[in-house]
């Protein structure tokens, strides 16, 4: 059975896109969307591609939270909450933690 899916978009380089993430309901609570998230962006790198893009709806935040937790930071608000995650870079982790939202999500959790 397919228990979830994700699509990841070369969007234009260097950024490439994962579009949704989803897993059924009867198979959530069991890492697959963190599988999932950690297949795509695992083969953005191997790709080349150096940051991987994504958007979630403003009120999740659940996905917020599970999206901080692989290293994404909200890089944009619109009528979407635009979330990057950085592959190439491994300075940015200092970045990441000291970003100023890095306190809210640790302590929302």
């Amino acid at each position: 059975a397919v228990a979830g899916r994700t699509i990841l978009e070369a969007l234009y380089y260097p950024f490439a896109g994962i579009v949704n993430i989803e897993v059924l309901e009867a198979y959530r609570e069991q890492t697959i969307g963190a599988r999932l998230l950690t297949e795509a962006t695992q083969t953005a790198a191997a790709k080349g591609f150096l940051a991987v893009h994504l958007q979630t709806e403003l009120d999740n935040v659940a996905a917020h939270r599970f999206y901080h937790r692989h290293s994404f930071l909200p890089a944009q608000q619109g009528e979407m909450l635009r979330m990057l995650k950085f592959l190439s870079y491994p300075a940015l982790d200092r970045f990441r933690q000291e970003h100023p939202l890095a306190f809210f999500f640790q302590r929302s959790r």
